[in-house]
């Protein structure tokens, strides 16, 4: 993730995009250990501006460290994948010591594979079959839709950019439980 930022930021990886990106305004996202993964370049490198953690459980050195900027932790339902202690205490360590905005956020009926897009290989049939196989009693396209939207409010958010609210986000779609847990500025 970093390698990836610095060529973005000096403009050698990817020429096609020199001058296009605004790199000012760099967020970093994941799902699981990616979510993990997204935390850990947050803290290590502060010109990333706001995270996201998917469902991820906090591993290492991370575990415990506080993060200084937007933070939104979307979670599956705890009910349906069955989040151990090691998951738990990350999730309320980094939610309780955020320095800046944080917001946590659960799907209802949503298992932790949901986030991925795994289910988009398969016909509508083979979804439905695939939701009943992992566990979870949500749709891919519900949850998909649900999480675009929330991590769409909390980027626009984060960068100061108009747009609903992140509990106006979550509010649109039935069964999203959870709010700010420190105060957006």
């Amino acid at each position: 993730l970093l390698f990836v930022v610095a060529q973005l930021k000096d403009g050698h990886l990817f020429d096609a995009f020199r001058g296009r990106l605004d790199v000012e305004r760099i967020a970093v996202i994941g799902h699981s250990f990616g979510g993990a993964a997204s935390i850990e370049a947050a803290l290590l490198d502060p010109s990333l501006r706001a995270v996201s953690n998917i469902d991820g459980t906090v591993y290492g050195a991370t575990h415990g460290r506080a993060l200084d900027r937007p933070f939104l932790l979307l979670e599956s339902d705890p009910k349906v994948t069955g989040h151990g202690e090691r998951y738990l205490s990350g999730a309320e360590a980094l939610i309780s010591g955020a320095g800046g905005p944080a917001w946590r956020y659960a799907i209802e009926g949503a298992d932790h594979f949901v986030f991925t897009d795994a289910g988009m290989f398969f016909t509508p049939l083979g979804r439905w079959a695939l939701g009943r196989v992992t566990g979870g009693t949500r749709s891919a396209d519900e949850a998909h839709a649900a999480s675009l939207d929330l991590l769409d409010a909390f980027l626009r958010k984060a960068f100061g950019m108009p747009g609903p609210g992140v509990e106006a986000a979550a509010a649109k779609h039935e069964g999203v439980r959870g709010a700010p847990s420190k105060p957006p500025a």
